[in-house]
């Protein structure tokens, strides 16, 4: 025979499974506006960054200049370096032999 459920408790085990859940989706929509905050103030700064770089331009120097001083050209993101290789060390020689 088979146990009676009580509806009440049903629903309630329930519910305390959705509010963690919905914890989760709360947290997301908080960073999910964080991400779009910050996306904008980089948009921004990148604007602002272009213009600055075209007036020191105007002013007379050049992008080389501005380049051997470090600035990036505007529009351009550096590149990130290489990792230089790493060379074969003893054991590794001696695995494949």
């Amino acid at each position: 025979m088979a146990n009676a459920m009580n509806p009440d408790e049903v629903l309630r085990r329930a519910r305390d499974m959705q509010e963690s859940r919905l914890a989760m989706i709360d947290d997301l929509v908080r960073t999910n506006v964080e991400l779009a905050d910050a996306r904008e103030r980089v948009s921004t700064a990148e604007r602002d960054y272009s213009r600055s770089y075209a007036a020191a331009v105007s002013a007379g120097w050049t992008t080389g200049e501005l380049s051997k001083i470090g600035f990036a050209e505007a529009g351009k993101t550096p590149r990130p370096r290489r990792q230089p290789r790493r060379q074969n060390t003893a054991s590794e020689e001696s695995a494949t032999e």
